[in-house]
């Protein structure tokens, strides 16, 4: 609501708009180059309206026009919602009202379910759809030597109900769908939303791909594809220490994986035909996490 469009008559601009968030179900944030116009209070409407919400209730979601320069008070503000909240990047308005319409569907889908995700049992899997060489995988990025120690004296059904990944009901099996997303050797066929595109463009635009590829791949496998990818779309440098030659590569890819892994972990996989995206262009990485927060990387 604008304030033109309050009357002269009516109330305060200030105590309807905080009065329309008090009554709000969920609040969608808008920030661009402009922080806004100073209120008595010492800060922007929207960060006036923010902090209203913030102090009833907690599902509140930001659209961050994605651009090279901003005013030093958005600036800020956007820090401070790193901190406090997620928030979701976008060009154009298109894209805008496209991530509001996911994150209002997840939202439903949220209030909706009675069951976390992760958990759920999956009733038509059993033993045979776990996939041996991401099982195997999985414990080569294990650094707990405890958890690791497990795969040597347990039965494999044992460990993966240990990481709650899959239950035993009566004599049979089930995957759990994080247990699926982690060890199924065909995670289509549960109809989980898990994919992640990885494209390199030429430029600082989406204007011409040079390299594409996806993954279907359960998450051990997944992220080696990420790692693949990478390698072969990123420079490498090279700088000599004492007699011997060491390669620097462009972006440090434990920063990547951690990213990646981060943006597996917080996906919203209720959003139905959307996918993680991991975005080389010549001058930043870019890697969305449909329904949370995303990290451009640039250099």
């Amino acid at each position: 609501m604008f304030e033109e469009d309050v009357e002269s008559s009516s109330p305060p601009p200030k105590d309807i708009y905080v009065s329309e968030v008090r009554n709000s179900d969920i609040y969608i944030g808008l920030l661009g180059y402009t922080y806004g116009n100073i209120t008595e209070e010492g800060i922007s409407a929207t960060e006036l309206e923010y902090n209203e919400y913030k102090k009833i209730k907690s599902d509140y979601f930001f659209y961050v026009k994605w651009m090279n320069k901003r005013e030093k008070e958005t600036n800020e503000f956007i820090k401070r919602i790193q901190q406090e909240t997620t928030y979701t990047t976008f060009d154009s308005k298109e894209e805008l009202l496209t991530e509001i319409k996911k994150t209002i569907i997840s939202y439903m889908n949220k209030r909706l379910s009675s069951d976390p995700f992760d958990e759920s049992i999956i009733k038509n899997s059993s033993l045979d759809d776990v996939d041996i060489t991401s099982y195997e995988r999985y414990f080569d990025f294990l650094s707990n030597q405890g958890l690791k120690s497990l795969k040597g004296y347990r039965e494999k059904t044992e460990i993966l109900q240990y990481l709650h990944a899959g239950v035993l009901m009566g004599t049979t099996f089930h995957l759990t769908n994080a247990g699926a997303l982690f060890f199924s050797n065909n995670i289509k066929k549960y109809n989980i939303e898990h994919e992640i595109k990885m494209v390199r463009f030429e430029g600082k635009d989406r204007l011409t791909i040079i390299d594409y590829q996806e993954s279907h791949a359960p998450i051990p496998i997944l992220l080696d594809d990420v790692e693949n990818f990478f390698k072969r779309n990123t420079r490498h440098g090279v700088i000599v220490k004492g007699f011997r030659s060491v390669s620097i590569p462009e972006y440090p890819f434990e920063a990547i994986r951690e990213a990646i892994v981060n943006a597996i972990a917080h996906k919203d996989y209720t959003i139905p035909g959307d996918t993680i995206t991991f975005y080389i262009y010549s001058n930043r990485i870019e890697i969305i996490s449909p329904g949370r927060f995303l990290v451009p990387v640039e250099d």
